[in-house]
């Protein structure tokens, strides 16, 4: 007997959102709350990591930050939480398409296609 799968939105659990623009994280976690999915965010590279303690995904804009801080984040967030999903949007995907583990989007990006990869990714686990 096949039991019934839940929906995308309760398998991916907890979504933590980092960028340094305002206006990227306010609409991102506006955008995912109405999607059903618990999301939050932080402006904060180095609060990150005790956020997505709490999270099943990453959401992250290193655009916004330094490359060096950035580098050290996604190292110790993959030692630490390697279960974490990290996506990784930027202008600069060539960047990170070395690094195992994330998925990279590169931007323009809207909303939907972030969902879209969120969801995916929680089918996939």
């Amino acid at each position: 007997m096949e039991t019934a799968r839940p929906p995308a939105e309760s398998r991916a659990g907890r979504v933590t959102i980092v960028s340094g623009n305002p206006e990227t994280l306010d609409a991102l976690q506006q955008y995912l709350s109405a999607a059903g999915l618990g999301a939050a965010g932080t402006s904060r590279l180095d609060a990150s990591l005790s956020a997505a303690s709490k999270s099943s995904v990453v959401v992250l804009f290193p655009d916004d930050f330094q490359d060096e801080e950035v580098e050290s984040m996604l190292t110790r967030l993959c030692r630490s939480r390697p279960s974490v999903r990290t996506i990784v949007v930027t202008s600069r995907p060539g960047k990170f398409a070395g690094l195992r583990g994330p998925i990279v989007i590169p931007k323009p990006v809207w909303g939907w296609r972030i969902l879209e990869t969120i969801r995916n990714e929680g089918r996939t686990k």
